[in-house]
């Protein structure tokens, strides 16, 4: 049997990857001994063995790597271990490069560029409780102005100041999107943001908010779409005075209840709220509203005539009447695995345009079972489901109604309708 002789191109592979692997300490040579393509598979085989070389001996060798002329996509991520960190306590140093330095690299050898991804390089649980996150001075506001073909750019775990973040958005004729979730507010009086904000609604029709830690900082995200209907949504804890910061007609609500807190407060302040959004908002999602709160579907009704969306995730909200008023609602997500309140479906089931829904609780009321079956049965109410998850937790320790064979007819009947139903029941663990 003839003896195989290995390809030319098994040769050149040998010689690539002897190359990879002791890339720091080529640099020029790159260039001086490889072609342009050959060049390109020294660069993605680095980068998919980036963290068995070292980031810092990839980094060291980039300038030579040429193919950064065409690279429209760059992540800070994949550089982690580099990035120049301070402790908190202890001023330890980590990393050796500053992140005005790395923009600085992009400026100069990355002119195409077009997707920025700067990511904190704070990697680890541990890393955070040493180290402090990383904020972007000045200089980087204006390496990033430099890179004029930007049209995406994202921030996470690095702070900006709302003054840096608005110059790139003003300033950057190209943007399509931008987000950032710790800008920090050095612009005075607090007041004075609403009308700011504003002025960005004829070029970005897609904004979303995030309290944060308002008033000390909070995040925002902006992009330009193609949609006929402008797009804002707002995230925030209660009570806070967040929503008079920003640009009204909110139609993504996100609201989050805080513990322990006041409640007449927080009452009032999500009242205030769905006075004040409810109009506009299609979507809404309430998390960790309790019971102490005396929240009631009606009183989401009265105000959200739009609404589509509707998330309960573990909260109370009182549903003892029919909520056939939600005329408009499609999808309906409970959540409630903390056991808060007891789902009545009989009430929910009302809502006529409802087209999915998806429900985990551990306590369920179909109230008059025969009625109710009766009533889906003859197409009076659920006409337009098609699709229904429940996950129902028992609680083998406490005595329950026969809501397990209720829920199992519940089922049948739907199915027989032609409504694709998942029903998943669990024992609750103590």
């Amino acid at each position: 049997m003839r003896e195989r002789i290995p390809a030319l191109l098994s040769l050149q592979d040998l010689a690539i990857n002897t190359i990879v692997k002791n890339i720091g300490g080529y640099r020029d040579l790159i260039q001086k001994t490889l072609s342009p393509p050959t060049r390109k598979i020294v660069f993605d085989r680095a980068m998919e063995r980036i963290k068995d070389i070292g980031e810092d001996k990839v980094w060291a060798a980039l300038p030579y790597l040429d193919q950064h002329r065409t690279t429209e996509s760059f992540s800070s991520e994949d550089f982690a271990g580099i990035f120049r960190l301070q402790g908190k306590i202890l001023q330890i140093p980590k990393g050796r490069i500053s992140m005005e330095e790395f923009l600085q690299y992009l400026v100069e050898f990355v002119p195409n560029l077009k997707q920025l991804e700067i990511q904190g390089p704070r990697k680890t649980f541990v890393d955070k409780i040493l180290y402090k996150k990383i904020e972007l001075e000045p200089l980087a506001t204006d390496l990033i102005l430099k890179m004029e073909n930007l049209t995406h750019i994202s921030m996470d775990d690095v702070r900006i100041k709302f003054s840096g973040f608005l110059r790139v958005c003003e300033e950057n004729q190209n943007l399509q999107s931008i987000q950032a979730q710790n800008i920090l507010i050095d612009i005075q009086p607090l007041n004075s943001i609403k009308n700011i904000l504003k002025k960005h609604d004829s070029k970005f029709d897609q904004q979303e908010y995030d309290l944060q830690k308002f008033p000390k900082k909070i995040g925002i995200a902006f992009k330009k779409t193609s949609d006929q209907e402008h797009y804002r949504e707002a995230k925030l804890t209660l009570p806070n005075d967040f929503l008079d910061q920003i640009p009204s007609g909110v139609t993504k609500l996100e609201i989050f209840s805080q513990k322990p807190a006041d409640i007449l407060s927080e009452r009032s302040c999500l009242l205030r709220i769905l006075r004040r959004e409810g109009g506009s908002a299609k979507s809404l999602f309430l998390h960790r509203i309790r019971p102490e709160l005396n929240i009631t579907f009606r009183h989401i009704f009265e105000h959200c005539h739009e609404l589509e969306v509707l998330g309960v995730h573990s909260s109370c909200v009182r549903h003892d009447e029919q909520i056939g008023s939600f005329s408009k609602l499609k999808i309906l997500v409970w959540l409630d695995r903390e056991n808060v309140g007891t789902v009545r479906l009989d009430k929910i089931f009302t809502a006529p345009l409802l087209h999915q829904i998806a429900i985990h609780a551990s306590r369920f009321d179909l109230g008059d079972t025969e009625s109710l079956l009766s009533r889906i049965r003859n197409r009076k109410i659920m006409t337009e489901v098609t699709h229904v998850w429940i996950k129902y937790f028992v609680d083998r320790e406490q005595v329950v109604l026969n809501a397990e064979a209720e829920l199992r007819e519940l089922v049948r009947e739907l199915r027989l309708l032609g409504v694709s139903v998942n029903l998943d029941i669990s024992d609750i663990q103590h």
